[in-house]
């Protein structure tokens, strides 16, 4: 199915989750990441049954240090 991963039409699986979508991005180990399904920020612990649908607009944000 179709998705957007930060403004970029991305294919994934049918029934994908957030936890799903993560690992196949490869950011399954990446401290201070984010992520927001159609501008709602999902909590962590959610992510595991946060299934995504077709079309969602997901934004991935990691945090950086520096000021």
């Amino acid at each position: 199915m179709m998705i957007n991963v930060n403004g970029v039409p991305s294919e994934t699986l049918e029934n994908a989750t957030i936890a799903s979508l993560v690992v196949e991005l490869g950011l399954q180990d990446t401290k201070g990441i984010a992520v927001a399904v159609n501008g709602a920020v999902e909590p962590r612990g959610g992510w595991a049954t946060r299934k995504l649908a077709a079309g969602v607009e997901v934004l991935i944000i990691r945090a950086t240090q520096g000021g």
